[in-house]
């Protein structure tokens, strides 16, 4: 990759504040363009918020950020918010992002991952996470391939071995029924941390949907979205 320049890429970054929030949505950005991401926008500038949306990077992408991401190769991370929806990463690519956030030494607080081909193992990858990170707060896993048995082991994992997650959002889910509230029902009654669910537009009943809405009745400072 040491070759390759995007030079519209290059110059929007050289165009941002250090310390700052970049937009790079809808560049046709691919593979080879995170490292130059890596370089300029992450260790030059030290972004706190980067959104990568409507792109078109893979797994392989995705790898060099999450190194990137490893505070023992690079000090000066700040990253706080990152915005990957509608990209290719999969769950080989969540793999390596699960990894890096395992580590519990990095500032990342926001992961947005809608739209990415994420199925129950890429779930099971991100509740492995979930099980030692201590800094994320909010997780966006809309309109990917999540099947009850993926919300099973994520509301399981938040219930009983995450405290700090305060918003989760499984918008879009075309795979998630009834089966999984009363998972969900389970993981927000136990749970102290989480404020926030978004379950809307899945493939539950209205039985279902009503079932969830109860649970703003016994947990007041909750919010759920069905």
């Amino acid at each position: 990759f040491s070759q390759y320049q995007n030079s519209k890429l290059e110059q929007k970054i050289a165009q941002s504040y250090n310390y700052s929030s970049i937009c790079l949505d809808n560049m046709d950005l691919v593979d080879q363009d995170m490292e130059i991401i890596v370089k300029q926008a992450i260790i030059t500038k030290q972004c706190n918020f980067i959104s990568l949306q409507f792109n078109k990077f893979t797994s392989i992408g995705i790898s060099i950020l999450a190194d990137a991401l490893n505070n023992n190769n690079n000090n000066n991370n700040t990253l706080e918010i990152l915005y990957l929806g509608n990209n290719y990463i999969s769950d080989d690519g969540i793999y390596f992002l699960a990894n890096i956030l395992s580590m519990n030494n990095h500032t990342l607080k926001t992961l947005v991952l809608q739209k990415n081909r994420i199925t129950d193992k890429g779930v099971r990858y991100l509740a492995e996470m979930l099980k030692i990170n201590q800094t994320l707060i909010w997780l966006y896993l809309g309109q990917n391939e999540i099947s009850d048995e993926g919300i099973r082991i994520l509301a399981q994992t938040i219930q009983y071995q995450n405290h700090t997650l305060e918003m989760l959002v499984l918008s879009n889910n075309k795979l998630l029924t009834d089966i999984s509230i009363d998972y969900l029902i389970e993981m927000i009654k136990h749970n102290q941390s989480l404020k926030k669910l978004w379950i809307d537009n899945c493939n539950l009943s209205e039985l279902g949907k009503e079932r969830l809405n109860k649970i703003q009745q016994i947990k007041k400072d909750f919010y759920i979205r069905v």
